[in-house]
């Protein structure tokens, strides 16, 4: 990130009920981690700063 200025930080947190059982905990899981999930993730990332145009500069990194 040389040359650049970290201006903000946003963490995803994804929760279940403690009491969820394991099948349903695990397909989360798997579905979080899909690569099906993290395009439809980059794309409404990308979708909202490009609606503003005033973060037309702001370079994203999406990582997990």
């Amino acid at each position: 990130m040389r040359g650049r200025v970290l201006i903000e930080e946003f963490h995803l947190t994804l929760t279940v009920a403690r009491t969820s059982p394991d099948g349903l905990v695990q397909a989360v899981r798997r579905t979080v981690n899909g690569r099906a999930f993290r395009t439809a993730l980059r794309r409404a990332v990308r979708q909202v700063f490009a609606a503003v145009p005033a973060l037309a500069p702001v370079r994203v990194t999406l990582s997990a």
